[in-house]
């Protein structure tokens, strides 16, 4: 916990790990069921990192093992070994709801847009994909249908990876809220 600076980055961290379970889990459905190997491999590379982040190590190694496999094309192991991991993956799904799962269900108040675009800045600049889908999470709750059209814009630059596109785009939207 020293070496991530603070336990507030720390949970910071776990809970955006929490919330990216289910959306992960059905990319990695989605690209098992169509045979993307190459696409389910790069998921499995992203949660053996992020999964060591936060100490879950058995996960992590399934990952690794999985993503391992998935460069070497073999697909007998990850048709035999998929099913345990995302059984895992569930698994520490349930355990972090203890700690988090309250929130899901907390409707946010309207409020000013500026801070999480301001945090979206930052998660942009820093290209940290956890932190980015977080906080593009809190503005969807949060964004008036006037601005839609940029939240629209914004997600559909990140969902292609186009950050620079997605700045250019967040940066017009501050524009607006400035006047």
């Amino acid at each position: 916990m020293e070496l991530m600076g603070s336990e507030k980055l720390l949970l910071n961290v776990i809970e955006q790990y929490y919330r990216s379970i289910d959306k992960n889990i059905a990319k990695m459905n989605a690209s098992y069921e169509n045979g993307n190997t190459e696409l389910l491999t790069i998921e499995f590379h992203s949660l053996k990192s992020t999964s060591k982040q936060i100490g879950a190590n058995k996960l992590s190694q399934m990952a690794k093992d999985l993503e391992m496999a998935g460069k070497d094309n073999n697909n007998i192991y990850i048709r035999d070994n998929i099913e345990k991991f995302l059984d895992e993956y569930k698994a520490m799904k349930n355990v972090l709801s203890a700690y988090f799962g309250n929130k899901d269900n907390e409707k946010p108040e309207k409020q000013d847009i500026k801070p999480q675009l301001d945090e979206l800045s930052n998660a942009l600049s820093d290209m940290d994909a956890l932190q980015i889908d977080d906080v593009l999470e809190k503005i969807s709750q949060n964004t008036s249908a006037s601005d839609k059209t940029y939240f629209d814009g914004i997600k559909t630059a990140v969902d292609d990876c186009d950050f620079d596109k997605a700045e250019s785009i967040l940066s017009e939207w501050n524009s607006t809220l400035q006047s």
